[in-house]
């Protein structure tokens, strides 16, 4: 019997779909509020819990101003090689990182992010009214919102 890499590729997205919520960018919601000031902490703690399980995808998330959601750091780019550029066009990191599925690829972990808005929420985050001041929430009341 053979088995093809297609077969096997599709064996492990679906092992690692089974492991964790797969989503394109998320945010942090209090109660049914979004909160920018705990979505950009908790990106920040998102890369760090990347480097620290897969250092070579440091800084694969980004707090993206406009729409206020943590996204995938090279989508541009990886929008480009979807439309033919050649592999060896592009770096071999950023070829890992369009390319991967799971963690430090193009998609964020829906649970991990969840767990690091409420982990902001009960640490501390800049006050809307005074960034010197830090506000808390109960981390119940947290979510994260992806797509």
């Amino acid at each position: 019997m053979q088995f093809h890499s297609s077969a096997l590729a599709a064996v492990a997205f679906l092992v690692l779909s089974a492991e964790a919520r797969w989503h394109y960018s998320c945010t942090c919601h209090n109660g049914g509020s979004y909160i920018w000031r705990i979505t950009s902490n908790a990106c920040s703690s998102y890369n760090s819990y990347i480097f620290q399980t897969w250092p070579d995808s440091q800084n694969s998330v980004r707090y993206d101003t406009p729409s206020g959601r943590v996204s995938h750091r090279f989508p541009k780019r990886c929008a480009i090689m979807a439309y033919g550029v050649l592999r060896n066009e592009l770096s071999a990191h950023i070829w890992n990182q369009c390319t991967s599925v799971g963690p430090g690829g193009n998609v964020i972990d829906g649970d991990t992010m969840e767990r690091l808005c409420k982990e902001t929420a009960q640490e501390g985050f800049p006050c809307a009214n005074n960034n010197a001041h830090t506000c808390f929430a109960a981390p119940d009341s947290v979510s994260s919102w992806c797509d």
